[in-house]
């Protein structure tokens, strides 16, 4: 719909602006105003279809005789009519050309919407599938001693026909080696005083299962006790550190945050955890999980590993 109208600069001294001002009176100006706004929402494109001389002249606000202001507008210019006896604003396609194509703007953007909505789902369903050349990369950088690059968004596990194809490894189903439930249960024990998820939607089994693929596809972990042992540690490390828990303020602002459980697993805060964005401890006796100095675990392993 419409909302607003062009009105030219030289429509306040026009002839046929006064000449209706002189035939109606003062303030026939502001009912043909309302006739052209209503006519902009409700007749885009200038035809008056359907509509005798009381309902013109109501939609212009005119109460005296209809016809006396219907007679007055054909006079001086600003209405006619059309072949089927409609009335018609005179030249409104000419003086109003973004009133009349309103509707095709309309059905235009809803077909834009439509199809963006249409791609993003299919990109969705393609979610499932990730690059050979992504795995490649993973597995290449977690065999050499430089830092390993972060991929983002994630590269998630391959469909099970393609990875079951003759002359490739045979791995396990990534889905089938996530343990969604002890996963949450690991947090909730190490991190009491942070709010507990209590509902395990299907966004977050996929939160989980993304992060859960990130870090064993960086070599972290290769089987699903090891696996937990890792979060485990990352949550605990997450308990140590004061600003995630809300116990400490940031040194820039000032302000505190305390991490949730959503925000925790996702992939670019789990990178900037291990890498020691948030870590401020640094104490004689223990030094830092994160950043450049990495404390030793009991079982011999850390987050940098």
């Amino acid at each position: 719909m419409n909302t607003d109208i062009r009105i030219s600069v030289s429509f306040l001294h026009h002839r046929k602006r006064l000449r209706l001002e002189k035939e109606l009176g003062n303030g026939a100006t502001s009912h043909l105003i309302n006739l052209w706004l209503n006519s902009a929402m409700n007749h885009p494109r200038g035809t008056l279809d359907g509509m005798d001389a009381t309902d013109v002249a109501l939609e212009a606000g005119w109460y005296d005789d209809p016809q006396v202001f219907i007679d007055a507008l054909q006079r001086c210019g600003f209405l006619e009519t059309d072949s089927n006896g409609a009335f018609v604003l005179h030249e409104w396609e000419q003086h109003q050309p973004y009133a009349v194509h309103a509707p095709e703007r309309s059905e235009k953007a809803r077909k834009a919407s439509k199809e963006r909505w249409s791609k993003s789902i299919n990109s969705e369903s393609k979610v499932g599938s990730s690059p050979t050349s992504m795995l490649q990369a993973s597995s290449e950088h977690a065999r050499s001693n430089t830092p390993s690059p972060v991929p983002f968004p994630s590269p998630n596990p391959k469909p099970e026909e393609e990875e079951n194809a003759p002359g490739k490894p045979s791995t396990p189903s990534a889905s089938s080696d996530c343990p969604y439930q002890d996963f949450i249960n690991s947090y909730s024990a190490e991190l009491r005083e942070l709010p507990k998820p209590k509902i395990l939607t299907s966004k977050r089994r996929r939160a989980i299962l993304t992060i859960w693929n990130f870090a064993k596809s960086h070599g972290k972990y290769s089987s699903v006790k090891e696996g937990l042992a890792y979060w485990q540690r990352y949550f605990q490390n997450v308990h140590n550190t004061p600003y995630l828990m809300g116990k400490a303020p940031d040194f820039r602002d000032g302000k505190t945050f305390q991490a949730t459980f959503d925000w925790l697993v996702k992939t670019e805060n789990f990178v900037k955890i291990i890498e020691g964005t948030y870590d401020r401890r640094k104490t004689p006796d223990t030094r830092t999980m994160y950043g450049r100095e990495v404390a030793p675990i009991s079982n011999g392993h850390s987050l940098k590993n």
